[in-house]
């Protein structure tokens, strides 16, 4: 079963706008393109933490490719 619906990982740039955890559903607002998602403040890290947009701003907001560390 595929998915369109694009995700991003903690520390990702991922683009301002509003962002759900995939995991527990809490959501979160990046306020600049800049801003990096962080440990999610419900269930904390984990490789299995990641976001999708919420939001039509965060949809469509490219935020600044990162590079893993």
């Amino acid at each position: 079963m595929a998915s369109d619906v694009q995700t991003h990982a903690i520390g990702e740039s991922a683009g301002t706008g509003q962002y759900r955890c995939c995991k527990c559903g809490g959501e979160l607002t990046l306020t600049g393109p800049r801003d990096q998602l962080p440990p999610c403040p419900q269930c904390g890290t984990g490789a299995d933490v990641r976001y999708t947009p919420v939001d039509g701003h965060a949809s469509t907001s490219k935020g600044i490719e990162s590079q893993q560390r």
